[in-house]
């Protein structure tokens, strides 16, 4: 009898090992490829992003030079007594030093930070010596409008940039030394990529640390940094081999308005360092979150599920209207975010119709305020023994503080015109005020005529009663007492806009026959209590 080499059962289990087993590399295979690929788009784009954010950050600090030079540039063109030059040197930390020179190179303004000097333990006499050797290309900044240089510490004393602007209508040019740690230290902060700024012509004007900086300077020789710039590329992000046949991914902006690129490079391998060891767990990553995931979904779900069961309940009954809804969820998680973001706008809308019913209730209180004001004006036309008066008057606001009256006594005609500073309820409770006057004064007219003789009396009880109202608020004002019987017009002006009196003339009227009433003016209401008005008396004829 023949013995079972091999019993079914194992070839059962080799053969469902077998498919197990294919079924699990195939899915590794095309599982891995794709992470490979997500991963290689991920660095492409991180690297394009980190040198876009850089870009950002240069022409940001850049801007914000060029704009103080512009600012400075201004300031010194409009002549003004106190230059604010010195405020934005000493606000602005980061500048060395400003030079403003005319159309003939002629310098106009030199001003030097003592703070850089003294912090570099350079001489005062410096960068008047730097100037001689570098000197201004002025002839380049006039066609470019703005340029910036690269001045290294070892020529310059202090490593800095040389910015210039050019001011076509003036033909004023200033120039500004300006620090280059802050856009040094823009290129520092990154531990994962190594950026620096070079120059259109390959010199690198900026990098993380010094010394790093100094390797920086060969780069010029590398021939990827020579291809880049021979591309003429202006964004983009290329593999690309050092000298050494190291392969690198270098990621690279031209900053077009200042002749710049922006380059930020890592090493291929240390780029896919994080995905070569994720590939290497991933097997072992799959079977443990596979195994666990299922207890977890179930595990969780019922405290997932409730909140959120509970802020749906919560914002039907907010939709009914009911704006009192308060969700209490502790949870430090979104959800516990979410429910506290909905009760702070529950409270909002609660608040919200309170600010609402409070301004209706101003809005009503003010328009009554407008009816009390137009009941101290006249009518817009009056007719007073030959005299007639058109008036139009409309506020800037619901209330204001323009006002016109006018009082007939016997033969004569006094008419009052304020203009209290300001607008709304303030002004118009002035207005109020002055109104409270006008109307004494008429009744105490009939046992003292003499009160309404003289507009400069007018004006000195107006003046007193606006000082003792005890606020801020200053009043312009005009009092006419026109005499019907002598053909007179007795005034006095309180700062006030002067009146225009037109001659009669048969002929159409002319400019010269209109005759501002200069005379008698002095200061507005509410000034000084103790001041002296004057009054002027003019004739006027009949037409």
């Amino acid at each position: 009898m023949k013995l079972i080499s091999l019993p079914i059962k194992f070839k059962l289990m080799a053969l469902m090992g077998a498919l197990v087993i294919c079924s699990i590399v195939f899915y590794l295979f095309m599982a891995l490829d794709l992470f490979r690929k997500d991963k290689s788009a991920y660095i492409y784009e991180n690297g394009i992003n980190n040198v876009v954010s850089l870009s950002e950050q240069v022409r940001l600090v850049l801007g914000h030079n060029f704009q103080d030079l512009q600012v400075m540039l201004n300031d010194f063109g409009s002549k003004s007594e106190e230059s604010i030059i010195p405020k934005i040197m000493k606000s602005q930390n980061n500048i060395i030093e400003i030079i403003v020179l005319n159309s003939k190179g002629e310098i106009q303004l030199e001003v030097l930070s003592d703070v850089v000097l003294e912090r570099n333990e350079l001489k005062s006499d410096h960068f008047e010596k730097l100037r001689l050797t570098e000197g201004f290309n002025l002839a380049l900044l006039k066609t470019k409008v703005n340029t910036i240089s690269h001045i290294p510490s070892s020529v310059g004393g202090v490593d800095h940039f040389l910015l210039g602007l050019y001011d076509k209508p003036s033909g004023l040019s200033i120039f500004g030394r300006v620090h280059s740690l802050e856009i040094i230290n823009i290129f520092g902060r990154s531990k994962i990529y190594e950026n620096f700024l070079m120059g259109s012509s390959g010199d690198v004007l900026a990098h993380k640390n010094s010394e790093k900086k100094d390797q920086a300077y060969s780069l010029v020789e590398e021939k990827y940094i020579q291809k880049i710039i021979q591309e003429n590329q202006v964004l983009g992000m290329q593999e690309l081999k050092n000298q050494q046949g190291d392969e690198l991914l270098v990621a690279f902006n031209y900053l077009e308005n200042y002749e710049m690129y922006v380059i930020s490079q890592i090493f291929k391998e240390k780029a896919f360092l994080s995905a070569k060891f994720l590939i290497n767990k991933s097997l072992y990553a799959a079977v443990f979150i596979l195994s666990i995931v299922m207890f977890f979904v179930i595990l969780f779900a019922r405290s997932f599920s409730k909140p959120i069961e509970i802020l749906s309940n919560a914002t039907l009954r907010l939709a009914e209207g009911d704006f009192s809804t308060q969700v209490n969820l502790n949870r430090s998680d979104e959800l516990g975010v979410l429910s506290k973001s909905f009760n702070f706008m529950s409270n909002k809308i609660l608040a919200y119709m309170d600010e609402v019913k409070e301004k209706v209730e101003l809005e009503k209180e003010l328009e009554v305020a407008q009816l009390v004001q137009n009941s101290f004006f006249p009518p817009n036309n009056i007719s007073f023994r030959g005299i007639s008066l058109s008036t139009y008057y409309k506020p800037a606001s619901s209330c204001g503080g323009d006002w016109w009256s006018y009082i007939p006594f016997n033969n004569k005609l006094i008419v009052l015109i304020g203009d209290a500073t300001g607008h709304g309820v303030p002004s118009a409770l002035i207005t109020a005020n002055v109104n409270a006057i006008r109307n004494n004064l008429k009744e105490m007219a009939n046992t003292s005529p003499q009160l309404l003789s003289s507009a400069a009396t007018i004006l000195s009880l107006m003046n007193k009663s606006v000082c003792h109202a005890g606020t801020d608020i200053l009043m312009t004002f005009f009092v006419a007492i026109l005499d019907t019987d002598d053909m007179t017009i007795t005034y006095s002006n309180a700062g006030h806009n002067p009146p225009i009196k037109l001659r009669k003339t048969d002929s159409k009227p002319k400019k010269s026959d209109l005759v501002p009433l200069l005379d008698g003016n002095n200061l507005r209401l509410g000034v000084k209590a103790t001041t002296v008005y004057s009054d002027v008396k003019i004739t006027y004829e009949v037409g």
